[in-house]
């Protein structure tokens, strides 16, 4: 029986570095039959010249340089999905690795389960002072809600889609320099698609914090948070009016989270935005000027400052769940160590998980 062939999509861009420990992994792979399109986002440094290298490694590894505007990550994705010959697609970072079963299961659980427009698999987060957490948010019921409230609920990595349906969701939003997955997936979910998560054990390491050279956006944070209001104006659109009032309220408190320390003028810049893109009603922008206004005055007053905060900030304008990561339990620590266990003691993903587990653990 042929097996599925699986497409694995990398943007990259400025990577010299780190796109060589995410390709290493995918050479890794247990399952063979995939391939590996990277797209270099015109990188200025030697990125290029490490994709040659490995192209003539491994002929699964096809490079292609983004020819056309606009410049980004989503257009350098779609780039790699428009030169796919793969029944599944699968999306990584140019700075991220690969479990070796990471491919062969997900192949795996789509392959017995063909009524799934997608797969979603549990991913580890890793800063570069080795704190770790869970990436996607397992349990939820009401996933679309919880992309409109910005909570976490799963990530670029997580998934791998039935190309025939990721088609149909229009691709990745080529105007996105910031939340990018959170856009595409609520798209997907609007479809009312078929999936199911496949493993609650992590199969793949995210790295943050490692460099400067994101795709996504280099940007200050006040043109960071234009964009994405550009972004959510498009998703909003799409949206039946009770879906419309939840995004509404994430963006209102995430407005008041990101611009906390902007000064008075960007904060303005930043809700009349929001308003002029239809994202908030004229009542949403009123109550936060109206809000902070007051208590731009009375934070300056200690006795009053804590009160005003609980009664009027937090059950408008605050969502705890921002920053919020999920733990690892210790049954997903050993079976995450024991399944590393078996992999060549040189292998990148279980060097990584040994430092990091067992440096913040007391298991065996």
């Amino acid at each position: 029986m042929d097996l599925s062939l699986v497409s694995i999509v990398i943007p990259v861009f400025n990577r010299q570095d780190l796109i060589k420990e995410t390709l290493d992994s995918v050479l890794a792979q247990t399952y063979q039959n995939w391939e590996c399109i990277v797209v270099d986002d015109d990188s200025e440094d030697d990125t290029w010249l490490v994709l040659e290298e490995y192209a003539r490694i491994d002929k699964r590894i096809k490079i292609h340089k983004r020819e056309r505007e606009p410049k980004g990550a989503p257009t350098s994705r779609n780039i790699g999905v428009e030169l796919s010959n793969g029944e599944y697609l699968m999306f990584w970072d140019s700075d991220d690795i690969l479990a070796p079963w990471c491919v062969k299961e997900r192949v795996f659980f789509m392959d017995n389960n063909p009524n799934l427009d997608f797969g979603l698999f549990q991913l580890l987060n890793v800063s570069t002072s080795n704190e770790y957490s869970l990436r996607c948010h397992i349990g939820e019921d009401d996933y679309l809600k919880r992309f409109l409230s910005f909570k976490n609920a799963w990530g670029t990595h997580a998934v791998i889609w039935q190309k025939k349906f990721f088609k149909c969701t229009g691709g990745w939003n080529e105007k996105a320099k910031i939340w990018q997955d959170g856009e595409i997936h609520i798209r997907a979910l609007l479809k009312n698609p078929n999936y199911e998560w496949g493993s609650i054990i992590p199969d793949g390491i995210i790295r943050f914090g490692i460099d400067d050279n994101s795709i996504s956006t280099k940007n200050e944070p006040i043109v960071s948070l234009l964009n994405r209001l550009i972004v959510i104006s498009d998703v909003i659109s799409l949206l039946e009016p009770s879906c419309k009032h939840i995004l509404s309220k994430g963006v209102i408190a995430r407005i008041w989270s990101k611009t906390y320390t902007f000064p008075w003028k960007d904060k303005l810049k930043v809700i009349n935005n929001a308003y002029q893109n239809r994202i908030l009603s004229k009542k949403h922008l009123n109550k936060y000027k109206v809000t902070y206004f007051i208590y731009f005055f009375i934070k300056k007053i200690p006795i009053f400052k804590g009160g005003y905060y609980r009664l009027f900030i937090e059950p408008n304008f605050k969502n705890f769940e921002f920053m919020k990561t999920t733990k690892l339990s210790c049954d997903i620590k050993r079976e995450l160590l024991k399944k590393s266990k078996y992999l060549d003691i040189k292998d990148n993903f279980r060097k990584r998980i040994e430092i990091v587990l067992r440096a913040n653990s007391n298991l065996n």
